[in-house]
């Protein structure tokens, strides 16, 4: 948000009573990505570096409510047009906070052991997929 409202100063975007009501938006978006890059640091021992698929997750995601609020800034009326703006840079900042800021902080608060290197991450996200064969479980049944 302290990024989202600086830039609002720079680029000119006033604050209004349309513009009041994407504030709690971004903020819950915000903390939508937070939460998945939480959770994948969650799931991965030693010190954390942000999982491929859980980047592309945030991004994809990021990128698709980036676009449809950007279509807000076409609009003809003044007040949706200026909330187009607001939630599209609000967004854009949390978008790049949650994937440079938030796994960096993680990186150096997360406990663990700095030599854990990518084959290892690797293998244990191949153990994450791994499905038991389906003879097996019907054995086990």
């Amino acid at each position: 948000m302290a990024l989202t409202l600086g830039l609002m100063g720079l680029l000119g975007i006033d604050l209004n009573p349309a513009n009041l009501i994407g504030i709690p938006l971004i903020l819950g978006i915000a903390v939508d990505y937070g939460v998945h890059i939480v959770h994948d640091a969650l799931e991965r021992p030693g010190k954390y570096s942000i999982s491929a698929s859980t980047a592309n997750a945030v991004l994809v995601d990021a990128l698709t409510t980036i676009l449809g609020f950007g279509a807000l800034m076409v609009a003809s009326h003044r007040g949706l047009e200026s909330l187009g703006r607001l939630l599209t840079l609000g967004v854009t900042m949390c978008t790049l906070t949650s994937l440079v800021l938030l796994p960096a902080i993680l990186g150096i608060l997360r406990p663990g052991s700095a030599e854990m290197d990518e084959d290892q991450h690797d293998i244990e996200d191949a153990e994450v997929f791994t499905f038991t064969p389906l003879d097996e479980c019907r054995q086990a049944a």
